[in-house]
């Protein structure tokens, strides 16, 4: 069903021919009015998880899709035959192929994978995903990395998506290059993604291993947030083009809307754990952001970090198996897809329908930053 109000279009599931708005897609917005943004989200409901794209034409009624509870493509010709479906998705041809991903089967060359190279950051954002700032400082193992893509690489043949290089601040670890070369042993056409705060990039152009030089040499493209800080982003980029690096300075479309501005986006976790099982199905990070860690493939970045959580508030969000995969108990190709596909049992510490966005600000480490 599509419903426009204020300049806002909005992409909405419905249950039993009813708008619940699990989902609220809002696209094609010609305002930069966030109250009236932000009045139209609780008007339709204050519950809704919002996903926010900007891109111009970014549907037509002419072209629409269903994808039911059982996950097949019905084309529709007219809304109006929406409403005879019932727990089911409207979608463009634009939204198609993330929708698929989304819900169906990802192979390796899908999937893209997390090295968390520091836990701990040198900026402490307010509601951070990884808990850094409430995270004792840790590198990532050196030795441990090296025999973990080995594995993933023999079980890929080293035909992956991508590796996000991350943290944490991943600039604060000091065998950062030795890192990246290991990485490009293992996948050398993967596109790997460095992402940092920026802080540290003017330090290590100084170093004896130049990060600008081995970036270009080994095809790293970094990635740097924007953040309302004291950091010559202008700087950045000239270093960029000095040594031919690619370079993304970025802010995404929520932080736009509020004259880009960094805004963080509260996950708030549930301490009983009793959120619903089909959750799992609304979480941008499901099969999106696999962490390698230890001998482990997380299935998403909040269960491979909730230790630091766990550690400083007291608490016990438990990590079950099928929370991970032993990559050392993966027989073969099939089987990691098997595995890496496999609904999390962590899910139910998610409270996906209560996510609220919020401006940057550092942590103060209470733990309302993630409840």
């Amino acid at each position: 069903m599509f419903v426009k109000e204020k300049d806002f279009y909005c992409l909405n599931k419905l249950v039993d021919g009813i708008l619940r708005c699990d989902i609220i897609y809002l696209v094609g917005f010609l305002t930069q009015d966030v109250d009236a943004l932000e009045k139209f989200i609780r008007y339709i409901n204050p519950n809704s998880i919002i996903r926010i794209y900007d891109e111009e034409n970014f549907y037509s009624n002419s072209s629409c899709y269903i994808i039911n509870s059982g996950n097949s493509l019905l084309p529709v010709s007219n809304n109006r035959e929406i409403n005879k479906k019932s727990n089911s998705f409207v979608v463009s041809d634009y939204l198609l192929d993330s929708l698929k991903k989304e819900f169906g089967i990802l192979n390796p060359r899908e999937m893209f994978f997390e090295l968390i190279i520091s836990e701990h950051c040198d900026l402490n954002c307010s509601m951070c995903d990884h808990f850094s700032p409430i995270a004792e400082p840790a590198f990532l193992n050196v030795g441990e990395c090296e025999h973990d893509l080995s594995v993933l690489s023999r079980l890929t043949n080293g035909n992956i998506g991508g590796i996000y290089l991350i943290g944490g601040e991943p600039l604060l670890n000091g065998h950062l290059v030795e890192i990246i070369k290991i990485v490009r042993n293992y996948f050398c056409s993967a596109d790997v993604f460095l992402y940092t705060n920026g802080l540290k990039l003017f330090e290590w152009e100084n170093k004896k291993e130049n990060l600008w030089l081995i970036c270009k040499k080994y095809n790293i493209t970094i990635e740097v947030t924007r953040y309302p800080i004291n950091l010559d982003y202008e700087k950045i980029q000239s270093l960029s083009k000095k040594y031919g690096v690619s370079l993304n300075i970025f802010t995404n479309a929520v932080n736009r809307l509020y004259n880009g501005k960094k805004i963080l986006v509260k996950h708030k976790l549930d301490l009983n754990g009793g959120q619903l099982n089909h959750n799992y199905m609304l979480c941008r990070q499901r099969k999106r952001c696999y962490v390698i860690s230890e001998g482990k493939l997380f299935l998403c970045p909040t269960i491979a970090s909730i230790s630091h959580f766990n550690k400083y508030f007291n608490k016990d969000l438990n990590v079950t198996p099928k929370d991970y995969v032993k990559l050392s108990e993966i027989e073969d190709i099939n089987d990691f897809i098997k595995k890496a596909n496999a609904k999390p049992d962590f899910c139910r510490y998610c409270q996906l329908n209560r996510r609220t966005m919020h401006k940057w600000s550092v942590s103060q480490k209470n733990i309302e930053e993630w409840t």
